[in-house]
């Protein structure tokens, strides 16, 4: 993985932080306006790395799902092609509101086994597209990148609080 720095730098990158109707659906999901924003953006390349070697790599191959305070969104783009096989995002629909009280009390991982036994099959949703795909997500639920094996994957990410 490779982070950029300063993506705010890119001025296509900047004037999409302050869009209009992303704000807008900030503050819809969020009840607020949306006084601060992190940008991120990120290469994931393709490997045949371990599972072991890519957390080392801080690669976020197992489910988990992120803390940063009481109300977020994050609004993410594909900047090249992804599916399975490039890092594509999967997520489980609602489990930001549905987590058993063990997952709530323990580290914010958990063992795919443990999501597929606890959420219907139908609720984990692998995001793939084309470069330019959108999608919203309240990180708070469970989500995880699939390791991109074939092809890198160029990652925005937007996270609006």
């Amino acid at each position: 993985m490779a982070d950029l720095d300063e993506p705010l730098k890119i001025n296509e990158i900047y004037r999409l932080r302050h869009e209009d109707l992303l704000l807008e659906i900030s503050e819809k999901y969020l009840g607020y306006f949306p006084e601060k924003c992190d940008v991120r953006l990120w290469w994931s390349f393709a490997n045949n790395l371990s599972s072991e070697e890519r957390r080392i790599q801080s690669q976020t191959i197992d489910y988990h799902y992120d803390i940063h305070g009481f109300n977020f969104l994050y609004i993410s783009f594909y900047l090249t092609n992804v599916d399975v096989n490039s890092g594509a995002h999967v997520l489980v629909k609602s489990s930001h509101k549905n987590k058993k009280i063990s997952m709530l009390l323990r580290s914010a991982r958990c063992p795919d086994k443990t999501i597929q036994q606890y959420y219907p099959q139908e609720d984990i949703i692998t995001i793939q597209g084309k470069a330019g795909k959108c999608f919203l997500e309240d990180a708070s639920c469970f989500h995880k990148a699939l390791p991109p094996i074939q092809r890198d994957r160029l990652f925005l990410q937007l996270r609006y609080y």
